[in-house]
C-alpha cells in the first residue's frame, strides 16, 4: 500500500477550472479531476493549526493563548505497522519558483529510496501560494499588463492583485504537469493512493481584506479544493457533494493500509466513496484565531453560520444560505434568529465535547 500526500498553502478554490473558475488556465488539475474522485464540499477545520489531519481531531481555540495539547499521531500510528513515513517541506527562503523545483527534486529522489519499501507514506507540503511572489516576468504577462510584480498586499489594486494570484496559480499548475508527468511513469502509481488538496484558502478581496489577516471564516478561506486518486483510478471523474474535512483524511489513510483507527472526531471517507453511505457528517466545524479575534462556524448544506467567541463583542454572528450565496454576500441572521440559535447551541455543544476527548 503507498500513500502520496500534496500540500498546496493558499490555494484559492475559486481560481481552479474544475471548481467553476472560467479564465485561469489550469488544465493539469483540471486533468487530475478527471482522473480522480473530486470533493465539492471540503471544508478546513481548524485554519489557525491545521493539525487535525494529524491528529483525527478538531480543535476550538476559545481563548488567544490557547494552542493543542497533543502531538502528531497519524504518523507514529503508520510507522507502528512498519509502514514508512516521509515528510518533505520547502525552506521557507526559496519562494515559489525555486521552491517548487527544489521540492520535485527531494519528491522524485525520496520516492526512488522508498521503491523497495512494501508500504510507504511521503506528505510533500509545497510552498505557499500567497505573497511575496517572485516569478519569471513571462509568467506574471499570462494575466497583468506590465511586469511589476505585486509584493505588498495594502498598497496594491485589488484588481491587479487578482491578475497576479491568477498567473501564480496558473505557474503552479504547469509546475504540476511535470510532477505528475515524472510520478505517473512509476511502477507504484496504480496501487497508490494520492492526494492533492489546498491547506489553507486565501482572501482576495471578496470581504474587504487580503490574505488572512481577520478571524473570519468565510467561503473563500474555509472552503478547499480536493482531489483523491484512488488506486488503479477508481471513480475517476466523480464529484463528491457531501460535507467532508481534513479531520476524516485521518482514518481514510489509515483504513487505505488496513490499519485500525483509534477514537477521534473524523469519518472514513471510503464507505462514501463506495457508495454504501449518502454522507459522513451532517455539520463542517471550522474555527480561527488571528491575535485575540477568534471565530468558529458551522455549515450544513444550506446554512453557513460563523459566530465570532473571542469575547470582544465587536464583531456580531451572520447567516448565509447555501449554496446560492457562495461568497456570502447577504447575511440573514436578523431574518433567522431561532435558527442562528439552534445552529449555536450545536456548534458550542460539540466544541464542548471536543474539550473533553
Amino acid at each position: 500500500m503507498k500513500f502520496l500526500l500534496l500540500d498546496v498553502p493558499a490555494l484559492h478554490l475559486g481560481y481552479v477550472g474544475c471548481y467553476g473558475n472560467d479564465w485561469i488556465a489550469t488544465p493539469n488539475l483540471d486533468r487530475l479531476a478527471t482522473r480522480s474522485v473530486v470533493f465539492d464540499q471540503f471544508f478546513a477545520d481548524d485554519v489557525t493549526w491545521r493539525s487535525t489531519f494529524a491528529t483525527g481531531r478538531h480543535v476550538f481555540p476559545a481563548h488567544a493563548d490557547s494552542e493543542p495539547g497533543f502531538e502528531s499521531r497519524l504518523e507514529s500510528v503508520v510507522r507502528d505497522h512498519s509502514v514508512v513515513w516521509k515528510t518533505i517541506r520547502p525552506k521557507a527562503d526559496d519562494g515559489l519558483a525555486k521552491g517548487l523545483k527544489e521540492i520535485q527534486k527531494k519528491t522524485e529522489k525520496t520516492l526512488a529510496s522508498l521503491a523497495k519499501s512494501d508500504g510507504w507514506a511521503l506528505q510533500v507540503e509545497l510552498p505557499s501560494l500567497a505573497p511575496p511572489w517572485n516569478l519569471p516576468e513571462d509568467a506574471l504577462r499570462i494575466y497583468c499588463d506590465d511586469t511589476a510584480q505585486a509584493t505588498g498586499l495594502p498598497n496594491e489594486d485589488l484588481a491587479r492583485l487578482k491578475d497576479t494570484y491568477a498567473a501564480v496559480v496558473t505557474y503552479f499548475d504547469a509546475w504540476l504537469e511535470n510532477l505528475l508527468d515524472a510520478l505517473s511513469a512509476e511502477p507504484w502509481w496504480n496501487e497508490c493512493l494520492i492526494c492533492l488538496r489546498g491547506t489553507s484558502g486565501f482572501p482576495l478581496g471578496e470581504h474587504g481584506f487580503v490574505g488572512p489577516v481577520q478571524a473570519t471564516l468565510h467561503e473563500e478561506t474555509v472552503h478547499l479544493p480536493l482531489w483523491l486518486r484512488l488506486p488503479d483510478a477508481r471513480g475517476a471523474g466523480s464529484r463528491v457533494l457531501e460535507l467532508t474535512q481534513p479531520v476524516d483524511l485521518f482514518p481514510t489513510v489509515l483504513e487505505h493500509f488496513c490499519l485500525p483507527i483509534p477514537p477521534g472526531h473524523g469519518h472514513s471517507l471510503w464507505p462514501l466513496l463506495g457508495g454504501e453511505v449518502e454522507t459522513v457528517r451532517p455539520h463542517a466545524y471550522s474555527s480561527i484565531r488571528v491575535g485575540n479575534e477568534i471565530e468558529w462556524s458551522l455549515r450544513t448544506r444550506d446554512w453557513a453560520y460563523l459566530l465570532p467567541v473571542d469575547g470582544s463583542g465587536v464583531r456580531r454572528p451572520r447567516l448565509y444560505v447555501k449554496p446560492d450565496d457562495r461568497w456570502e454576500v447577504n447575511d440573514v441572521s436578523q431574518q433567522h434568529v431561532e435558527l442562528c440559535e439552534d445552529l449555536e447551541q450545536t456548534l458550542r455543544g460539540y466544541a464542548a465535547e471536543c474539550a473533553k476527548d
